[in-house]
């Protein structure tokens, strides 16, 4: 299977839409895109999608956040990735993320954090155990201390 992976086009839009929509089976991170491409924090060049065969079967998307605490810091956040069911277990995640890590780091970024759900995947949101952290450009309500 020879997988390409390149920087998302504006062609792109719909169909990186159904593949979020599949591979959460929901909505709400094909939204989050769309509101992420709309703001401050959007880097296209780390807007990336996976292609078997002309077809994009993979997304994945880093946008700046900013981490404040003591002092305030650049990082980048991932989130959302998604594969479609039918090619998910098949590496493609793997080389979205490593792909996307070696652009981020060649572009300057020293870090970046993984959000992720703890309800579909029971993973813990470990930013919430460092006291006194902000994440600017994240909008989330609450981050669980429970989420374990």
């Amino acid at each position: 299977m020879d997988i390409t992976i390149r920087t998302e086009e504006e062609k792109d839009y719909k169909r990186i839409y159904e593949i979020n929509k599949l591979a959460f089976q929901q909505e709400d991170e094909s939204k989050l895109i769309e509101k992420i491409r709309k703001g401050e924090n959007f880097i296209p060049e780390l807007s990336l999608v996976a292609e078997i065969d002309n077809k994009i079967v993979g997304h994945i998307l880093f946008s700046k956040i900013k981490i404040i605490g003591g002092s305030v810091f650049e990082s980048l956040a991932l989130a959302p990735m998604a594969v479609i069911p039918d090619f998910q277990k098949q590496g493609i995640g793997a080389t979205l993320i490593n792909k996307g890590m070696k652009k981020a780091k060649e572009m300057g970024f020293d870090s970046i954090i993984v959000l992720v759900s703890s309800q579909p995947y029971n993973v813990v949101k470990y930013i919430s155990y460092v006291p006194n952290i902000q994440l600017e450009g994240i909008e989330y309500e609450e981050i669980h201390r429970d989420a374990y």
